[in-house]
């Protein structure tokens, strides 16, 4: 009974996590963006290393927070990258128009 308890324990999530990703263009400008890890990950004290059920269970924590922010950061500096690259397009096509 104690074992079944002890798969159902919520696993704690207190080490703060963020993703950052940066590009810097031809001329200069940077595009940076941060993603924090909602909810953050567990922190080695509250890693269950007391089976290997536990030790998965709090992996999977970890891996389903990081993965869920990693994904959210590849799309939002993609939008903010091509958002980027159509405004100094933008700018030459006025340019070359003049």
């Amino acid at each position: 009974m104690s074992k079944e308890k002890d798969c159902n324990k919520e696993i704690k999530r207190s080490a703060k996590m963020e993703f950052i990703a940066r590009f810097t263009l031809e001329d200069g400008t940077v595009v940076e963006r941060k993603v924090p890890v909602d909810g953050g990950v567990p922190d080695r004290g509250e890693m269950d290393f007391s089976s290997v059920e536990g030790l998965l269970r709090s992996f999977d924590v970890y891996e389903q927070a990081t993965l869920a922010a990693s994904n959210r950061l590849r799309n939002e500096i993609a939008d903010e990258y091509m958002t980027e690259l159509s405004k100094k397009r933008t700018r030459r096509n006025r340019r070359a128009s003049v």
